[in-house]
């Protein structure tokens, strides 16, 4: 799967990726191309209901607006100080947001970035693996101009929870799959559900992850081990915190030695595992100790 990626960067979307299409080629080789959703949520309002917390468009744009703040001024050490200063910013937003002239438009800029950057990088690369082409019709630059161009005073009714995109496949969709809530693609929703699944796996087998990397060459030159114990022991105390990005950061660092020192094999001398299998499901819930449990079969 790395070798694939052309990067040690990976993450749960990217391996499932690769996975759907080791299925599809092993099962459908008459398959060559597929078509993708990237973008449909991005562009589209489909995350407006996560940024606004649990709120309505008004927060979802106050939100946004902090996010293009701290973006534009947190990245300048000499605007730091302007950052938390007083009960409110006195610098508005727009003035290092960029060439952005509003917080949506500041928000789609960074999707955009955000979509080239991961989304087709590794959708480009885990398709061309199986000899499949990857197509990705929400990212047609012809409909991101149409949503880009949405006037301020129609964006709420427009963007809020995809409602463009839903009224655009009334008719062409099966009704309940048009007016389904979106859901969150492992975990649950909100970054403390992805913080929550990324502290388990650290602390998973007494934290050998860790260990592995501060016994990688080097790690101890730079790396306080008992720190970093102590910040795994926290973490056990608090998944949901957001320790855990710099407990990720360290792992990754002495994982990536670890693998500089001794690479994995070259993918044409890579022995794949068993292709996928199927499983059908109807109460996600109900049936989640029978899925656990084939997934791990198979890998074990």
């Amino acid at each position: 799967h790395l070798w694939l990626q052309e990067t040690p960067l990976a993450g749960p979307e990217s391996y499932l990726k690769s996975e759907l299409y080791r299925y599809v080629k092993a099962r459908a080789p008459e398959i060559k191309a597929m078509y993708l959703g990237g973008g449909a949520d991005e562009f589209n309002g489909g995350y407006t209901g996560t940024l606004a917390e649990g709120g309505n468009w008004d927060d979802f744009v106050r939100n946004i607006t902090g996010m293009a703040w701290r973006g534009g001024c947190g990245g300048q050490k000499r605007y730091a100080a302007w950052l938390d200063y007083g009960p409110a910013p006195l610098i508005r937003s727009e003035a290092f947001s960029g060439g952005a002239t509003s917080p949506l438009e500041y928000f789609h800029r960074w999707k955009y970035r955000d979509v080239q950057q991961y989304n087709c990088w590794h959708e480009d690369r885990s398709a061309a693996g199986s000899g499949i082409e990857a197509r990705v019709p929400f990212l047609d630059s012809r409909l991101i101009d149409i949503v880009a161009a949405i006037p301020e005073k129609l964006a709420p009714e427009l963007l809020w929870d995809k409602q463009i995109l839903r009224r655009a496949m009334a008719g062409l969709l099966p009704e309940e799959i048009r007016s389904r809530p979106k859901t969150p693609f492992f975990y649950g929703a909100g970054v403390g559900s992805t913080y929550r699944m990324l502290s388990r796996m650290l602390l998973q087998d007494d934290g050998e992850l860790l260990e592995e990397a501060l016994a990688a060459r080097g790690a101890s030159d730079v790396i306080d081990a008992a720190n970093a114990r102590l910040m795994l022991a926290q973490l056990e105390q608090d998944p949901s915190s957001e320790l855990v990005e710099f407990a990720l950061r360290v792992v990754n660092l002495g994982l990536l030695q670890s693998m500089a020192d001794s690479p994995p094999p070259a993918l044409v001398d890579w022995l794949p595992g068993p292709v996928p299998e199927r499983i059908e499901l109807h109460d996600w819930a109900a049936s989640q100790e029978q899925l656990e449990r084939a997934v791990m079969d198979a890998w074990t």
